[in-house]
């Protein structure tokens, strides 16, 4: 994306392009604004300054994405992992606890992982 803003930049550096660049810079602004769910993006008035701003933070932003799929990936291992031993242990599932699961985050499906090994019913280990 920064490669793209700087070619568009080199494209409309004349002076008389600084209404579109302006126009651009405004549009990068609020799609950032809505993409990203936050209002902390400004609403630049030139391309420089939206380019910047990429430069400043797409190293944060990359971390954070990345951050957020291994939590997932870890949810949606932890679920597959607890759902596999609840079957193996108490056999066919109910719905009401494969929701339960379903919905669980991360802390909660460890402890049932934990907790498994001594509940004796379903009901007792999601209680």
């Amino acid at each position: 994306m920064q490669n793209q803003l700087q070619l568009l930049q080199q494209q409309l550096k004349a002076a008389r392009y600084q209404p579109i660049r302006r126009s651009f810079a405004i549009w990068l602004s609020r799609l950032l604004r809505v993409k990203f769910k936050t209002e902390s993006i400004p609403e630049y008035q030139e391309l420089n300054e939206v380019n910047a701003m990429l430069a400043e933070r797409l190293t944060d932003w990359t971390l954070q994405w990345k951050k957020e799929g291994e939590e997932i990936g870890k949810e949606k291992e932890a679920l597959r992992l607890l759902s596999k031993q609840a079957f193996l242990k108490y056999g066919e599932l109910p719905d009401w606890a494969v929701q339960n699961m379903e919905q669980a985050d991360l802390q909660q499906l460890e402890n049932w992982a934990e907790r498994i090994l001594t509940a004796e019913s379903l009901d007792a280990l999601m209680t």
